[in-house]
């Protein structure tokens, strides 16, 4: 991620530590838009004035990222409500709408999906959503001195 990529949707170089500890878990952090220069499009989150931004593990999908040269927006490969997809064959019935379908085989962190964490507010930590990286998240958003929002 580049410094421009950083400013643009609000990171602190006190925060690189952290980000760079928690980016390769089962993690979606929320942010908030930074300013006028931010090179995230704000039409992905109308009205909102925050995004969530993942890095995922895999290199391959990485690697699509940076060809494209900039950032994927993407969805879950499942609709609200239904269980996390774990393989392609558990979102087939999204395949239609889809401009591509990458297997990458059995996702190894199970149905329980990505944690979803609230960095909004500095040095508060909020889970939006339990998933496969909780504990994980919450040990090293400690270690860094966040505390878990009341």
């Amino acid at each position: 991620m580049t410094v421009l990529q950083k400013q643009s949707i609000g990171y602190m170089k006190s925060k690189d530590a952290y980000i760079h500890a928690l980016w390769q878990s089962a993690l979606l952090m929320s942010q908030k838009y930074h300013g006028e220069n931010s090179i995230l499009e704000r039409s992905l989150n109308p009205g909102l004035d925050s995004i969530g931004v993942r890095v995922p593990k895999l290199d391959f999908i990485r690697s699509i990222a940076r060809g494209a040269g900039s950032a994927l927006a993407l969805t879950s490969a499942n609709l609200s409500g239904r269980p996390s997809s774990v393989s392609v064959k558990d979102f087939g019935y999204l395949w239609p709408h889809c401009s591509y379908v990458f297997d990458g085989g059995i996702l190894p962190s199970g149905r329980a999906g990505s944690t979803i964490v609230d960095l909004i507010t500095p040095g508060v930590y909020r889970i939006l959503r339990d998933g496969s990286s909780r504990e994980e998240t919450m040990a090293v958003l400690g270690k860094f001195g966040f505390v878990e929002a009341s």
